[in-house]
């Protein structure tokens, strides 16, 4: 994907319906890496994601620029949730 509106170019994929990736990157800017993470599906009730990410708040949150309907995510997801860090998590 890339949106050249906010300077940003990622690749997603997903592998044998097991394993999720997502690699995100600003173009310019002070903190280059947005997402860069792993997902694996290890039951149907059970996933661990990996990497550096920012914690699910809302769902546009969570969608990329290119699924959401509008151009700008909700004034309460960009104002409320928690930034991007590295870690860990079972969801």
């Amino acid at each position: 994907a890339l949106d050249l509106a906010r300077r940003r170019v990622g690749i997603e994929g997903e592998l044998f319906d097991v394993v999720s990736f997502e690699i995100e990157r600003e173009i310019t800017g002070d903190q280059p890496w947005r997402d860069v993470f792993v997902n694996v599906r290890a039951h149907a009730a059970l996933q661990v994601q990996g990497g550096h990410f920012r914690l699910p708040f809302s769902l546009d949150a969570n969608t990329g620029a290119t699924s959401l309907d509008f151009a700008s995510r909700s004034l309460a997801a960009r104002a409320l949730a928690p930034g991007r860090d590295p870690g860990a998590m079972l969801h």
